[in-house]
């Protein structure tokens, strides 16, 4: 894991991400698309971060015991799914570099999306649960 960077942006797409949401909303996939890139803009609150990172590193790991065969493989890079890093936005990406203690690099844009390697989020989800009570 240590040999991984801490931070990286997110190259390519996911196989299937933008033909088949336009297929499965008949069209507005744009509109949440939209929508989704306003929220990434957006600071959490302590409680929010928290849940964002549950959620976040529940789906990691998921795809790590997915990753474990071919099938496995196949689904997370059709669906877009990394097995060691979380994906968050730079507004996001700092917060959680922020509860960490580790130093956001600069430059970082607000709607971007960026990878965060998993141990440094567990590191985030572990100082605000403790922060949080």
């Amino acid at each position: 894991m240590e040999d991984l960077p801490i931070i990286t942006t997110k190259g390519g797409q996911a196989l299937w991400k933008d033909s088949f949401s336009m297929a499965v909303t008949g069209g507005l996939a744009s509109f949440g698309s939209a929508l989704s890139k306003a929220v990434d803009r957006i600071t959490y609150d302590p409680h929010g971060l928290l849940q964002m990172l549950h959620i976040r590193l529940y789906e990691q790991g998921n795809a790590k015991s997915r990753g474990g065969n071919f099938l496995g493989r196949f689904w997370n890079r059709a669906t877009g799914v990394n097995a060691e890093y979380i994906e968050l936005s730079g507004t996001h990406l700092a917060q959680v570099l922020e509860m960490a203690e580790v130093k956001a690099p600069e430059g970082l844009k607000a709607g971007t999306p960026y990878l965060l390697r998993q141990d440094i989020a567990r590191l985030a989800y572990k100082a605000l649960r403790e922060k949080l009570g």
